[in-house]
């Protein structure tokens, strides 16, 4: 049935209250993984019944993807829909994330089930605004453990995350925590690199965090090698490869000005890299 639960991602713990005890989530995918105990920062009521009428004021961005966010009464509207039902995910809240409504149908095929209110897009969109509010940034990013330290691989489609992620399953020693959505975040004075339930077609998720010591820019080559870049241009690199709250000013002014410090504290570099184990000797020799 669906009960209250809490997850714990980017260090932020959610707590997913329903308004009923009837039936089950479908769909949860790695989010067990992420289960988490103690007081919540955020509380968001599910309401597992028939999507109402929501007043939607004003579209605020469209994906053309399938979801919408539009503004309603000041507050923001996540509106996800499919071919066959619009809307099947509607996700109303406060200006700042830190409450509201996740509204979710029961199944089409199963009535005594209801889809995963964070499973995606809803929650990957609800975590990019809740960031954005002064948290974070969550970035198309393979993420890694290794040694203590965290190593963030960035890259579009196709560069190469998944890739580089199942090379560094295989190092001793080495924890992926996922193939395609990494957060960060500043903890004090230092940059912190999490798991998210949210994977990429690899499927690797941790629910663990580490300080991040170097970001790399992927790009398959016919030889490992590193090129340091400059602040500038690895800001513009991460801006391109970061899921951003664009439809939001404050939300890009602040993720704009995180990336900025990002790269100035933490080393940055191009990595051409061939797909094979030598890519991951080559970046554990590097000093």
């Amino acid at each position: 049935m669906p009960e209250a639960c809490q997850y714990k991602i980017g260090a932020i713990t959610i707590a997913l209250i329903p308004n009923t005890a009837q039936g089950e989530y479908a769909n949860l995918r790695r989010f067990p993984d992420f289960a988490a105990a103690g007081p919540a920062e955020v509380s968001l009521e599910v309401r597992c019944d028939q999507i109402p009428d929501v007043p939607l004021e004003k579209l605020a961005f469209d994906s053309q993807l399938g979801w919408r966010l539009y503004r309603s009464q000041d507050r923001p509207v996540i509106w996800v829909r499919s071919p066959d039902q619009d809307p099947y995910l509607v996700g109303v809240f406060a200006s700042d994330y830190h409450s509201g409504e996740i509204y979710t149908n029961p199944s089409q095929s199963d009535p005594g089930q209801y889809l995963f209110p964070l499973s995606y897009p809803m929650g990957e969109l609800y975590m990019t605004s809740l960031l954005g509010t002064g948290y974070g940034v969550m970035q198309h990013a393979c993420g890694v453990i290794y040694q203590g330290s965290g190593l963030l691989f960035i890259g579009v489609g196709g560069a190469g995350k998944t890739t580089t992620a199942r090379l560094w399953e295989s190092q001793k020693g080495a924890r992926v925590l996922n193939d395609d959505r990494i957060i960060v975040r500043k903890k004090g004075s230092q940059f912190y690199i999490y798991g998210t339930p949210w994977h990429g077609e690899g499927g690797m998720a941790l629910p663990e965090e580490a300080p991040l010591k170097r970001i790399f820019v992927l790009k398959q080559a016919r030889s490992n090698q590193v090129m340091p870049i400059s602040p500038v241009r690895a800001a513009t690199d991460l801006l391109v490869r970061s899921i951003s709250p664009f439809w939001s000013k404050e939300g890009m002014s602040f993720t704009l000005k995180f990336l900025a410090e990002l790269c100035q504290q933490v080393p940055c570099a191009e990595l051409g890299f061939v797909p094979d184990p030598s890519a991951v000797d080559f970046v554990c020799n590097l000093k």
